[in-house]
């Protein structure tokens, strides 16, 4: 490419790079601002405690 042509391609690359972009961002669907229906899991003790076997405690929410 010559030096007068690589500033243009340049700027056409960035937009064509931007529109492409702002078609992917409108194309990916919105999370639902609906609450699902989910069990939680929470960790109360560590992988070593339970790998000895003192871990004996459960907790009921």
């Amino acid at each position: 490419m010559t030096h007068g042509r690589l500033p243009r391609f340049i700027i056409v690359a960035a937009i064509l790079i931007t529109l492409g972009a702002c078609i992917g961002f409108a194309t990916v669907p919105l999370p639902s601002t609906a609450e699902t229906d989910r069990e939680t899991l929470f960790q109360v003790s560590t992988i070593d405690a339970l790998l000895q076997g003192i871990y004996d405690w459960q907790h009921e929410f």
